[in-house]
């Protein structure tokens, strides 16, 4: 993913289902005003921290991803 997409401040919705992604760019946390993030169907094992930084964040889908534990800072979004 190229890290100019976390530079599109004005995105409210972003689906990077199905991409076999691992990891999210750094500074995925920047997309201040996104409300909708679809990460289903990769390999993620874990989330960055910045992601609580998504205040206006209503829906994060995670499905059929590598997880074995939830991280404890969701509860901050």
């Amino acid at each position: 993913i190229p890290q100019e997409l976390c530079d599109i401040y004005s995105l409210v919705m972003l689906n990077l289902s199905d991409n076999l992604l691992d990891e999210l760019p750094p500074g995925i946390g920047r997309l201040a005003r996104l409300q909708n993030l679809h990460l289903c169907g990769n390999r993620l094992g874990c989330l960055p921290y910045d992601i609580t930084e998504l205040q206006n964040l209503q829906r994060l889908s995670l499905e059929r991803n590598q997880f074995t534990t939830i991280p404890d800072f969701l509860r901050l979004l």
